[in-house]
């Protein structure tokens, strides 16, 4: 029981080194944030025209969740290119190359959507099932009418509501279902494997992993909790005490929540990326350790990668596949 305690611990203090070293890279290269920020931007493009410009009531129930599903593809497909996005900077950095966005993205488009495309479609359609689920169990109408303001597009964009236990699960497997998948795009964009085999390989990933993704899990959540508290306190003020809050403010707050769901979004990437990159190099170890009749090591005492440094990983890696060096 000792032990136990002691590798959570020492996940834990991985996951806050994580957001350390993330907020560095992002100091050191913001260019890395922008395609989630655009990302967002048209998330909250789709979600103010569907929330305020939208007529519901002219549109039959299958007419409906039809548009609810076009809206969350096309949520899953955005999320799912930002991420192939960063790991073609990943790959770049750590195979020892300068970063090049344009390169980045014609990668992605070129070589990785293809692949990732059926991922992305049975990530819509589970994101759309639970959506449902949550929209028939919910007291209240999420495409209700009201009135448009900087107030109710911040309140919107946010997501603050009253959210009961059944919707907060829903939420808790939705963002559990989105970093599997994230653990999947390293497999197609680093590993070059096909659809099923990345996604058979997250999945085992998970599985063996369990406590080191478990520990990412809640780092990332309250990382995003206490993100947003600034955004919380405002509408709390507003809600509870009914302090007046000027529309500059609500702006601020939209541009805040903009960049904080962006981060948020950066911290699950950044997690699975390094998990994933951490996996392959304790892979080359036990290969090692076997191939000289020792034992294989324990995933934890394997060297813990850096994102961004000055150590080339994944060109380590690919020498050591082509037996051109020993790890």
């Amino acid at each position: 029981m000792k032990n136990f305690f002691k590798e959570i611990y020492y996940e834990f203090f991985n996951g806050w080194q994580l957001i350390k070293e993330s907020i560095v890279v992002l100091k050191n290269h913001p260019i890395i944030l922008l395609p989630l920020l655009i990302c967002w931007v048209i998330y909250a493009s789709i979600i103010i025209y569907l929330k305020y410009f939208l007529n519901w009531d002219n549109l039959s129930m299958s007419q409906g969740f039809l548009i609810i599903f076009i809206a969350i593809t096309t949520f899953a497909a955005i999320l799912a290119i930002s991420g192939l996005i960063l790991l073609e900077l990943i790959q770049q950095s750590e195979s020892g190359e300068k970063m090049n966005l344009i390169k980045a993205i014609t990668d992605v488009f070129i070589r990785d959507v293809c692949k990732a495309f059926p991922i992305i479609v049975l990530w819509a359609i589970i994101w759309f099932l639970l959506t449902v689920i949550s929209i028939l169990l919910s007291k209240n109408t999420p495409m209700e009418d009201e009135d448009i303001s900087f107030e109710n597009v911040a309140s919107t964009l946010a997501g603050y509501n009253e959210i009961s236990m059944t919707q907060a699960f829903i939420n808790s497997l939705n963002k559990g279902i989105r970093m599997v998948v994230f653990l999947t795009m390293p497999a197609i964009a680093w590993d070059d494997l096909g659809t099923i085999k990345a996604a058979k390989k997250s999945i085992f990933l998970c599985k063996i992993h369990m406590k080191e993704f478990a520990a990412g899990y809640v780092i990332t959540l309250l990382a995003a909790t206490i993100i947003f508290l600034p955004t919380i306190a405002i509408f709390y003020l507003s809600d509870k005490f009914h302090i007046f809050i000027p529309d500059f403010i609500w702006f601020l707050v939209i541009l805040y929540s903009g960049f904080a769901w962006s981060f948020s979004i950066f911290l699950e990437q950044m997690f699975a990326a390094e998990l994933y990159l951490r996996h392959l190099i304790w892979e080359k170890e036990c290969k090692k350790a076997l191939s000289m009749n020792k034992k294989a090591p324990k995933f934890k005492k394997v060297r813990k990668p850096l994102l961004f440094d000055n150590i080339y990983d994944l060109k380590i890696e690919e020498k050591a596949e082509k037996g051109e060096i020993e790890l």
